[in-house]
């Protein structure tokens, strides 16, 4: 586990027989969590978070009067803060933030993504079979992908001043994600550039948009 656990993974992300007792596929999905949720940290140079977590999972918050020995400026990347920057009220909604009953993260879509990149296609004496994951049949398997992937970007960079364009598929529509966000939710990437001086170091990692054809 890391920062998030196999529990976030359901609805258009649910990975099957998860939830099954001695799951090998839970097992694999948990080493996939500690993975790329450990480089999506590192290449944001944001490991320093590291040091607070409890099994990878951050602490709950202590109740008073024990102190709490995590900065709060790490409180507020995991788990979101509201902010203001030149007389404009922001929201940096976390990397794990709920919405309800439910609970999200932008984790989830990045580690889906290369998941169900691994497991898109393996090959058997039968020739070659398209991983069964709900919601990305053998048809729409890439769709899942790029669909996946894509909104992974929005909420890490949506907000930045980068222009990115795409020619997508869904009934001929280009989308413009460039990024003056018309609310005052904010992307990761513009959090951390608006508290720089919480985050000396950190990295401005931004990705590229995918299409069809480009995986």
């Amino acid at each position: 586990m890391y920062i998030i656990t196999p529990e976030y993974f359901k609805d258009k992300e649910e990975i099957p027989n998860i939830s099954e007792s001695d799951s090998k596929a839970s097992a694999e999905l948990e080493r996939f969590i500690d993975r790329f949720g450990r480089l999506f940290v590192q290449d944001h140079g944001l490991t320093e978070l590291d040091q607070y977590l409890v099994n990878g999972l951050l602490p709950a918050v202590p109740t008073p009067p024990t102190v709490d020995t995590v900065p709060v400026k790490w409180r507020n990347l995991v788990t979101g803060c509201s902010y203001v920057k030149n007389d404009v009220a922001l929201k940096w909604k976390g990397l794990i933030y709920e919405l309800g009953s439910y609970e999200g993260s932008i984790l989830v879509d990045y580690i889906f993504y290369h998941w169900l990149k691994d497991h898109n296609s393996y090959v058997t004496q039968l020739g070659e079979v398209k991983a069964n994951v709900k919601g990305a049949s053998q048809k729409n398997i890439t769709e899942t992908l790029y669909t996946t992937w894509n909104s992974f970007v929005k909420q890490n960079q949506h907000d930045l001043n980068f222009n990115y364009y795409y020619g997508d598929y869904w009934n001929g529509y280009t989308f413009d994600w460039n990024c003056e966000s018309n609310n005052s939710e904010v992307s990761l990437l513009q959090f951390l550039d608006d508290n720089s001086e919480d985050y000396t170091g950190y990295i401005s990692k931004h990705y590229e948009i995918k299409n069809q054809l480009g995986l």
